[in-house]
């Protein structure tokens, strides 16, 4: 009993962390569309144990989650939206977000611009 809780509080943990590699990315500037995506090979790291994300770009952008919800939207895709603060202490969104389809995609939202990544999971 006590290595079934064991083994199920491990499992648990390691289900908090979430890694990917982008294959392309859009920004779009608030009043403006979508640009065209464009290939890209980062790493992103997603660890809810330590409340971090991590976008392993030119600036190794880093994001502390203030708080995280799970849900399914309207198209029954799975969501991870995670209220955060960058390096900056900048206040923006990261949102993750499994398709119907298999792909997905990570978006990273500011007031006035947002940037999305294409996903392939890691583990």
């Amino acid at each position: 009993m006590i290595l079934a809780l064991i083994l199920s509080s491990v499992m648990t943990i390691n289900a908090q962390v979430y890694a990917y590699r982008t294959y392309a990315f859009a920004k779009k500037v608030y009043g403006y569309e979508w640009s065209n995506f464009v290939s890209s090979d980062l790493l992103v790291t997603i660890n809810l144990n330590t409340d971090v994300i991590r976008i392993d770009n030119n600036q190794n952008s880093c994001f502390n989650v203030l708080s995280a919800r799970e849900y399914y939207d309207k198209d029954n895709e799975w969501n991870l939206e995670c209220k955060c603060t960058d390096e900056e202490r900048i206040r923006c969104t990261v949102r993750l977000i499994l398709r119907s389809d298999g792909t997905s995609q990570m978006y990273v939202d500011y007031s006035n611009i947002s940037v999305c990544y294409n996903l392939r999971k890691l583990n």
